[in-house]
């Protein structure tokens, strides 16, 4: 039997032409159903039918049921929803889409089963023909007649497929072909046969060319073609336009939905669906869905109901929720009683009250429409007869209330009629929001009234629960504020979509509220945050019109009193939430934690969660993320084993977590290597336990230098807590510029600034800076401060050159990017459940700091030997955290006495001193003694100026400088003049006769002039073989001994 894959392209060809949907992507879903039921879902881009048709063929190869969804769907739109109905489940989302997110329609369609061995029911046309003339009964013939092995499938081409972007499209075409089926089923009916209802837009269908395995194999074919295709109009002509559950307002939407509560009480047969779950026949379980899915909240409902049944599933469940809702309306009680020879409605007192038992749901409070009606009349009556305040007594408040909710044009038009009356307004509409929102808070508990809530005028609000203002109404059509004329209300138009407050965050970093706010645009609802200030100021809430906001400069004043209004009624049911623009170390009512990207760990229920001030702090945060195996990342990770070095860098990335529970300040530690072997392979190993290793992916880890220092500081306060891991220092195009980073991040605060109000809030950080470079920082840099703060790891990371070290680096490179996110977490937990020994971690810190400052005792050893304890504790207790492979051995006890040595010159002098005299060696002729010389032998005068006095004889004393040009010289280079010349006078470089100045008196130019003497001495330092050979001296110094010489 073949699978056509021709027969495939042509039919999809023909059905999904070309869509201009203004750039939105559609998406064509694929469902195919092994023998063993096991489902396979493929969501493909519309414009691959190619792609679909192979991966069809070889599904149906391999012994598949293939199906498609005949609407297309957008998936963004479908994945929400799976995660809204599923917030338990976790991962990729697996669905096929729902109604709700269905963006596209080719046409409208029907399946009708035939007798068969497919099929238990046996009310089914007998035949293929007596099918066909079902079709007759209505009265356009079908584009499409597909034989499926089991039935027919008749499909309905639109002659330009209808565009879904909003709920009036979506409710037109559920009514158009749920009414074609109507036709149909009713056709069947007459004759004693059943046509399933299959109106639901998420409807999939067999596709033709493929093959129906249930039984027998059959060819799915092309029974019949007809090259006509419809204008939607046309449909329409044919069929009735508002069924009986429509309301006749024009379209206007409904303002509530039924509660499900009075329904159970007041009906003998719901409260058996809901007693007998377990066994409810298929029949009476679905007799109870078309009632309960019109209901406030009922698909939720549905599905509580539905799962005591022992084979309950949740997708056959929404299936049938959607199919329930596509139908005429809500189950009749003569339905009911048919299908249950009356045994709940026979001594029904509701019997021959009511058409349907969802009218019992409709009664809101004790409050009906009529008594509504009576006790507000009354009460304006009494205040046109001078009673200004009857309308406010707590009975006559109540029942406006109640008319708001169940008939707003009668509370219009009564409220009007009390303002022409002079009543007090003001006091009265105080009065209705006390009420609204008092009994918004209590509804599970009172039988108060409910204010209008935003669920039950648009269905898929976001937020549904949160109560309209009075004096407001809303549809997905916009915001409307009512008001009087002639004392008739009228709708004003404020917005032209829907606006929500849908949560409220305080930012625990900012000490400021911000509001989230929801927008329904094209169909879709879109979200941002303001600052309180914000909505509240006219000018400023036009700020939000970039981000699609429906805002501008004349309707800013009606938003501004709508949100006030909104959220003065919503206070205590308006979500609440805390906020951070920084990870790391949070305390929030009493719970400590740690926030790591999107989740906040923590001991307690406490919730956090993290919102950058832009959207490049997002970026930087969800780099911080898991992706591949734990197991398969600890059994790689093991190759670090042998490698101090890597090490080093591995638990230093830990000790940022570290650094505020034990109090420690901030570092630097680097990888420093002449060659490109293994240095940012040693950063990749360091930042797999936190995130994305990979420095070319958009969302990794690991940073350039190149970057400015502003990035760097607030990269420094956004990843707070967590490493900062930034790459090669040789992309910075100034060396003064790695000491102001280094100094920066290392001292943990940001630069003050200031705002128009007042000085801004100081950033600030705890953090350890990984870096890699070529030549180390500490030679580099020319500020101190920041030379001791930096551990430098010199040498290969990976201890030798070799092809079988490539591959090696190379197999561990490739996994990492595969496997991490896993262990940093891991270890925050460990820390957190471990509270109870943070003072003794403390008392092992001083133990080991002071140990390191002993093994080196030299003033270098005892400004880095914390930093060297701290990534000693920390890789002690990484080890206690996670499950490594090898022993913990600390790797700073090989590396120490190196580290010690390569950071003698942490302040700098020597570095200075060897710039200086590499300078004076390249501009010899500028210092008199080494003037360069006439023709006549005569000195000839430098045309730089003069740089002083240097001796031309091979045994001179010293290389004097004029003051001047030696501090140009040295802040040339970025080093501090004051704090190198006193530092070169302490360790006696300078030929000094008065010690407590730079300064000598000495002749030059045949006066007496004050110059600054380096010792000959000091400039032998800087050669190889401390030899005084001056003249055969390098132009660039390549070794600094740091070794110091004896007074002579």
């Amino acid at each position: 039997m073949m699978i056509d894959k021709k027969v495939m392209f042509n039919y999809l060809k023909d059905m999904y032409p070309a869509i201009d949907n203004g750039g939105e992507s559609l998406f064509l879903v694929l469902t195919a159903f092994s023998l063993e039921k096991k489902q396979k879902i493929h969501w493909l881009p519309l414009d691959e039918i190619e792609a679909m048709v192979d991966l069809a063929a070889d599904l149906a190869a391999k012994r598949y049921d293939v199906y498609f969804n005949v609407g297309l769907q957008d998936r963004e739109l479908a994945y929400n929803e799976w995660r809204r109905k599923y917030p338990d489940k976790q991962g990729e989302p697996f669905t096929r889409g729902f109604g709700d997110t269905v963006v596209a329609l080719p046409g409208f369609w029907i399946d009708i089963d035939i007798k068969g061995p497919n099929h238990d029911a046996t009310n089914l046309p007998e035949t293929i023909e007596e099918a066909l003339v079902l079709l007759e009964a209505f009265p356009l013939p079908p584009t499409y007649v597909i034989f499926t092995g089991g039935g027919l499938h008749a499909y309905w081409l639109l002659n330009k497929p209808l565009l879904i972007d909003n709920d009036m499209e979506r409710q037109r075409a559920k009514r158009i072909n749920s009414n074609i089926q109507k036709v149909i089923r009713k056709e069947a009916g007459k004759s004693g046969l059943i046509v399933d209802n299959t109106a639901d837009l998420a409807r999939m269908l067999r596709l033709p060319g493929t093959i129906n395995l249930k039984n027998e194999p059959i060819a799915v074919e092309v029974l019949r073609k007809n090259e006509k295709k419809y204008a939607i109009s046309e449909f329409e002509a044919h069929l009735p336009m508002v069924n009986q559950q429509q309301r006749s307002s024009g379209g206007q939407e409904e303002t509530a939905k039924p509660q499900i509560n009075p329904i159970v009480e007041g009906c003998g047969f719901m409260r058996h669906t809901k007693e007998d779950a377990e066994t409810l026949p298929e029949t009476e379980w679905y007799a109870m869905i078309g009632i309960v899915a019109f209901c406030e909240n009922g698909d939720s409902v549905v599905h509580e109901l539905s799962r005591p049944y022992p084979n309950y599933s949740e997708e056959v469940t929404d299936r049938k929720i959607e199919q329930a809702v596509s139908n005429a309306g809500p189950r009749t009680c003569d339905n009911i009683d048919e299908m249950t020879g009356g045994r709940y409605c026979d001594d029904c007192p509701s019997r021959g009250k009511i058409t349907s038992p969802i009218v019992l749901g409709n009664q809101k409070s004790g409050y009906s429409t009529a008594h509504a009606l009576k006790v507000t009349e009354s009460a304006l009556k009494a205040v046109l007869s001078g009673n200004r305040g009857a309308h406010l007594e707590p009975e006559a408040i109540n029942a406006f209330a109640a008319l708001q909710t169940v008939d707003l044009p009668q509370f219009a038009r009564l409220k009007g009629a009390l303002k022409d009356a002079g009543a007090p307004i003001a006091e009265f509409n105080r009065a209705l929001r006390l009420v609204s929102a008092r009994n918004n808070g209590n509804a599970q508990k009172t039988n108060s009234v409910v204010g209008v809530t935003i669920g039950s005028v648009i269905s898929d609000a976001p937020t549904p629960n949160i109560v309209i203002p009075p004096e407001y109404t809303m549809s997905n059509r916009g915001v409307y504020k009512i008001i009087f004329v002639d004392g008739e209300p009228q709708e004003v138009l404020i917005a032209h979509n829907p606006v929500i407050i849908t949560g409220k965050s305080k930012d625990i970093d900012e000490n400021n509220e911000v509001i989230s706010l929801s927008w329904k645009r094209n169909g879709k609802w879109q979200s941002c945050y303001a600052e309180r200030g914000v909505l509240a100021d006219t000018r400023k809430i036009i700020q939000l019109a970039d981000l699609g906001f429906p805002v501008h400069s004349l309707n800013s004043g009606d938003l501004v009193k709508f949100f006030a209004e909104m959220e003065a009624l919503n206070e205590t049911s308006i979500p609440e939430q805390f906020i951070s623009s920084s990870l790391g170390w949070k305390k929030i009512q009493g719970n400590m934690g740690f926030l790591f990207s999107d989740r906040f760990i923590t001991k307690g229920d406490a919730k956090v969660e993290f919102r950058g001030l832009a959207s490049g702090d997002e970026q930087i945060a969800q780099g911080y993320h898991q992706n591949g195996e734990y197991a398969e990342w600890i059994e790689v990770i093991s190759v670090i084993k042998d490698y101090p070095r890597v090490q080093a860098m591995f638990y230093a990335s830990f000790s940022s977590v570290l650094l505020e529970v034990l109090q420690c300040s901030n570092y630097v530690i680097e990888a420093a290597n002449k060659t490109s072997t293994g240095k940012t392979i040693s950063l990749r190993v360091a930042a797999s336990p936190w995130g994305c290793p990979d420095e070319k992916s958009t969302d990794s880890i690991i940073h350039s230098w190149d970057f400015t220092k502003v990035w760097i500081e607030r990269a420094s306060a956004i990843v707070n807590g967590l490493p900062l891991i930034l790459d090669d220092t040789k992309r910075v195009k100034y060396p003064k510029q790695i000491s102001e980073m280094v100094y920066s991040v290392a001292n943990g605060r940001g630069r003050g600034r200031a705002n128009v109000k007042s000085l801004a809030r100081t950033k600030s950080w705890k953090t350890v800076l990984l870096s890699s470079a070529e030549t180390p920082s500490v030679h580099v840099s020319t500020d101190g401060g920041a030379r001791g703060r930096v551990l430098e790891i010199c040498g290969l990371p990976f201890e030798k050159k070799s092809e079988e070290m490539r591959q090696l680096v190379t197999s561990l490179d490739l996994k990492l990017r595969e496997n991490y996110g896993f262990a940093g977490p891991a270890f925050i937990e460990y820390i957190l459940e471990n509270q109870e020994k943070w003072d003794l971690w403390k008392q092992e810190l001083h133990q080991l700091e002071s140990y390191y400052a002993q093994k080196e005792s030299t003033e270098v050893s005892g400004r880095l030997a914390g930093y060297a304890a701290l990534i000693t504790l920390t890789g002690k207790l990484v080890h206690e955290a996670i499950p490594l492979t090898w022993s913990f051995v600390s790797p700073m006890e090989s590396l120490w006495a190196a580290i010690v040595n390569e950071a003698k010159d942490f302040t700098g002098e020597l570095s200075a001193l060897q710039y200086t005299v590499s300078w004076a060696f390249s501009n010899m002729e500028r210092f008199e003694g080494r003037e360069a010389k006439n023709a006549d032998d005569t000195p000839r005068a430098p045309v730089s100026g003069w740089a002083g006095r240097w001796d031309a004889n091979d045994d001179f004393a010293y290389i004097a400088f004029l003051p001047s040009v030696l501090k140009s010289v040295l802040e040339g280079a970025g080093y501090e003049y004051e704090a190198i010349t006193r530092g070169w006078r302490d360790m006696q470089w300078l030929d000094l006769k008065d010690r407590s100045r730079s300064t000598r008196q000495l002749k030059f130019q045949g006066k007496t002039t004050w110059l600054i003497p380096i010792r000959a001495k000091a400039v032998a330092l800087l050669n190889n073989d401390n030899a005084v050979a001056f003249e055969d001296a390098p132009r660039e110094i390549c070794r600094i001994d740091g070794s110091y010489f004896p007074e002579s």
